[in-house]
């Protein structure tokens, strides 16, 4: 008997029936045992997996079909949909290599590129001169060509030399970074909420006033300067950072 056909015992007690077989269709997803495009079991088999009612069981793919975690198809069932990204804390990655790690394909609509002058708030702080310019790329961020993400990056003019001519739709910016000899090699980021705007919308094709997760970033190349000031606006049901917490002792 392979793992996804045993038995399963859950308790009815503070977490309901329902939200338990959702977070053990999740863990098996996250794990790996579900991958992308692999169909679910049927509710008849879920129900007798777990021990409980076929409605039980009906709520809880109701609700990872409305949370995105998996598609329903009438008179096919419901099949794993793993288009959004869970970031693990306290590494550096850019969203390409995060994307293919987790096996979706990454690709980008470029909306604005170029060199413009720097805001006050800019020259301070990527600490560059006063007057300078910087290289602004703003994309459209895309897993198995579903919008993901708005993603905002300011560059140094003097570290994104000959960057207006790369196809960033494709490539990936902290690749285009080290090939320059300027590697990220830390960051500092600050995790937010907004409500997305007309344009949001538009581009993340949900609608007005939907959640965002935003991350506001600062990379440093190894002597600790800082090279790129990003800012990334996720879709809120296509994106979540996983982290462990511990008490200090």
């Amino acid at each position: 008997m392979s793992k996804a056909d045993q038995k399963v015992v859950i308790q009815a007690g503070l977490v309901p029936l329902y939200s338990q077989i959702y977070l053990a269709i999740s863990d098996a997803i996250r794990s790996g045992e579900l991958q992308n495009g692999d169909k679910l079991p049927t509710e008849r088999d879920l129900s007798a997996k777990f021990g409980v009612s076929r409605a039980t069981v009906r709520h809880a793919l109701r609700q990872l079909t409305e949370d995105g975690v998996v598609v329903a198809t009438v008179g096919r069932g419901s099949f794993v949909q793993t288009t959004g990204l869970e970031e693990p804390l306290n590494s550096l990655i850019s969203f390409t290599e995060l994307a293919k790690e987790r096996g979706l394909e990454p690709s980008a609509r470029v909306i604005q590129t170029g060199l413009r002058p720097a805001s006050p708030e800019e020259i301070s702080i990527l600490e560059i001169k006063m007057r300078s310019f910087v290289f602004e790329l703003i994309r459209v961020r895309l897993l198995d060509n579903q919008p993901i993400a708005i993603d905002k990056t300011r560059i140094p003019e003097t570290l994104a030399i000959g960057f207006e001519k790369r196809d960033f739709s494709r490539e990936s910016i902290y690749e285009a970074l080290t090939s320059g000899g300027h590697a990220p090699t830390y960051a500092e980021v600050v995790v937010s909420a907004a409500l997305a705007t007309e344009q949001d919308a538009l581009h993340l094709e949900i609608n007005v006033g939907d959640p965002l997760i935003v991350c506001t970033s600062i990379s440093f190349d190894s002597l600790q300067n800082p090279i790129e000031l990003g800012n990334i606006s996720y879709r809120a049901d296509r994106y979540q950072i996983h982290t462990t917490l511990r008490r200090p002792f």
